[in-house]
């Protein structure tokens, strides 16, 4: 349920959606408290939680160094959100319920590709906006993320439908291949497949029973593939700018192959476990498999080194690939996924990389990445995050903050590896390294709904089927854990409705009714006062009505609470004069030394 909430609200990605997050997951752990007859935590289930704690306590810590007091508070709002979706689920969670968490979180997946999948297939009924590069997007709001959502399906389904317990889910599992492979197509997110890959060499590596892995996923594996080839087949779907008459035909003949491909995977699979179920492998056949899969690999890792030269020149070819711009695709958007260009990631990797250099214990602060980013970058790109987890935490928090990051993920993953004798702890690792590969060169962070689904992962990893252990919560610890999770819910409501007043606020502006977005801001500037939007806004409406003094002062107070927000120093320009004119736009300019629009008002003149 949590996974659906967050996909259909944009991803999560907007901090309204932390509040929530925060607020039901508050509530969550507390009713579990109160109602748990027993509840044990185990020592690696303490680590993990600590990790957490102690990245969120260095992030809010960093208020005291970072220039930027709104946006390190927006990211302990988001830190925070994640601590306690991890509590609830760690005090929530029964043991042996690993196979449990792996099919929500699939079934959860499924529902938003679906829909997302749906609104390509029919674009006459659902959607049909071109306005952007014509890659799927929806209901997540960003390609990348669906990608790796899609990405992250793919390896839970593929661990269902070989380790179920029962055929019938084994052989659901196995129908939501076609699905997800190809809403992975149509995002045509090249880190999205890399991560999945990356993902599924994981699960076969770590796997304990490999060989009985790949036997199992052997007659699935046609009909995603299948799906994928009928994708790239359908034109209609695939070029941007493609007539609505032939989307829309090429999606409902689309449609009818991933419901018939579908239904093929469920049959496939179901009778191929059924069958199973009644033979025994001799030893010797299964070492004479394993001959064969080797051989077989290696004959093909051959072949294709021989294909592109040698592995001197796919290290050379592949580092200029790289290097080179990101394609500027105006029809067929499957080119993307033949490009290995990281043009504009190499530009924010290396100003993160500077970044770290320059405080390597403590870092900027969180939040800071982007000033950091417009003061120093080289070509006029804007971002807002460096598309590198461990590089922009590196950045913003120093060292200090990248071992909090690495607790997190590295706890459950050895505890996971010291468990792999339950079937479905190597998915739930493929899981968390995909989840890992991705981040490494995305801002999959900055949206909960990918976060959220790997913190599932990592927690219940922390949960592998086996014997009772850890030690019983008492009824004094329960106390000490409800009471900061009531303040926290507490605070969650404030928050809520004071970036919901913001969002107002922007979308009353947008639509140019200044009475309501005025009232809304200052609503909004009631319950965030440590944040500079809600009096920036103001000063922008007041600077659109002509009130130029009022518009300063107003910009003054938000500059006080944001000194290295560049647009606070040029709206302070706009509403200037003369002297205080140049002196806002050099400020400004300092901190932002590629924006054409200062170079625009100092053409313009006094």
């Amino acid at each position: 349920m949590t996974v659906v909430a967050l996909g259909l609200a944009d991803g999560g990605y907007f901090p309204t959606s932390w509040g929530w997050l925060t607020l039901g997951s508050t509530w969550i752990a507390i009713l579990a408290l109160f109602l748990r007859d027993s509840i044990r935590t185990s020592p690696a289930e303490l680590l993990y939680l600590g990790a957490l704690v102690g990245l969120c306590c260095w992030t809010a810590l960093s208020l005291l160094w970072t220039p930027t007091t709104t946006q390190t508070v927006l990211e302990i709002q988001r830190t925070t959100s994640y601590l306690v979706f991890a509590l609830a689920l760690v005090v929530l969670a029964r043991r042996r319920q690993l196979e449990l968490v792996i099919g929500s979180l699939l079934a959860g997946i499924t529902v938003l590709c679906g829909w997302g999948l749906a609104t390509r297939l029919f674009p006459d009924r659902l959607s049909y906006d071109q306005s952007g590069s014509y890659r799927l997007s929806e209901p997540v709001g960003y390609w990348n993320a669906l990608a790796l959502v899609a990405a992250l399906g793919c390896i839970l389904a593929v661990g269902c439908a070989a380790r179920a317990r029962r055929s019938i889910w084994r052989g659901l599992a196995a129908a939501t291949l076609p699905l997800l492979a190809a809403t992975l197509y149509f995002t045509f997110g090249r880190a999205g497949w890399a991560a999945l890959f990356v993902g599924f060499g994981c699960l076969l590596i770590v796997d304990k029973s490999r060989l009985q892995l790949i036997a199992a996923v052997l007659p699935t594996l046609p009909w995603p593939a299948l799906a994928v080839w009928r994708s790239y087949e359908a034109g209609g779907l695939t070029t941007s700018n493609s007539p609505i008459a032939a989307a829309t035909a090429d999606g409902r003949t689309l449609a009818l192959t991933l419901v018939v491909l579908c239904a093929a995977a469920f049959l496939t699979t179901v009778l191929f476990t059924k069958a199973a179920s009644h033979v025994v492998i001799p030893r010797r056949l299964r070492i004479t498999f394993a001959i064969v899969l080797v051989a077989a690999s290696l004959a093909t890792l051959t072949g294709v080194v021989a294909a592109f030269g040698g592995p001197s020149a796919i290290v050379r070819n592949a580092a200029d690939s790289i290097r080179v711009t990101s394609p500027n695709v105006r029809g067929d958007q499957t080119e993307r996924l033949f490009s290995l260009s990281a043009h504009h990631r190499l530009d924010q990797w290396s100003v993160a990389v500077d970044a770290a250099r320059r405080h390597p214990v403590v870092g900027m602060g969180a939040g800071t990445f982007e000033q950091w980013w417009l003061r120093t970058r080289e070509v006029p790109f804007k971002v807002r995050d460096a598309h590198s987890l461990p590089l922009e935490t590196a950045a913003e928090l120093g060292a200090i903050g990248v071992l909090a990051l690495a607790g997190v993920f590295l706890i459950p993953f050895i505890t996971g590896l010291r468990a792999r004798s339950d079937p479905f702890v190597s998915v739930a690792l493929a899981g968390v390294v995909t989840y890992l590969a991705h981040a490494s060169a995305d801002w999959d962070w900055e949206m909960p709904i990918v976060t959220v689904i790997a913190l599932a992962l990592a927690g219940a990893l922390l949960r592998p089927s086996g014997e009772e252990h850890g030690r019983e919560l008492s009824a004094r610890g329960r106390t000490l854990v409800i009471v900061p999770l009531a303040v926290t819910a507490a605070l969650s409501l404030a928050l809520i409705h004071g970036n919901r007043a913001l969002a107002e606020a922007r979308t009353a502006s947008d639509r140019d009714d200044t009475d309501e977005a005025m009232r809304a801001v200052r609503t909004a500037a009631r319950w965030v006062p440590w944040s500079s939007e809600p009096i920036q806004l103001e000063g922008d409406l007041s600077l659109e009505r002509g009130n130029f003094a009022t518009a300063r002062d107003l910009y003054r107070q938000a500059i006080a609470k944001d000194p290295q927000n560049w647009e606070l120093w040029f709206g302070l320009a706009l509403a200037s004069e003369r002297t205080e004119r140049r002196d806002a736009l050099d400020q400004a300019r300092d901190l932002n030394p590629l924006a054409t629009s200062i170079s625009q008002l100092e053409d313009a003149g006094p």
